[in-house]
Parts: structure tokens; C-alpha cells; sequence
């Protein structure tokens, strides 16, 4: 690694895979919501 020690590395590995889990979840309610009628 080049650029990046092992530290930093780790801390942008563990800030991407929040960011996606964080994706996947506002995906999740998305569909959710799709499925799931509002009762109104």
C-alpha cells in the first residue's frame, strides 16, 4: 500500500461498509413500503 498505512485503510474499509449497510437498509424500507399498504 502506497498511499494509505494500515490504519487508514481500516478506517476507509469499515466508512464504505457502513455507507452500504446504510444503503441497503434505506432500500430495505423502500421496499417495505412499496409491500406493506398504508392504512388510510
Amino acid at each position: 500500500m502506497s498511499n494509505l498505512d494500515s490504519g487508514k485503510y481500516r478506517k476507509l474499509l469499515v466508512e464504505v461498509k457502513q455507507r452500504i449497510r446504510e444503503a441497503q437498509y434505506q432500500s430495505l424500507k423502500a421496499v417495505n413500503k412499496e409491500l406493506i399498504p398504508n392504512p388510510v
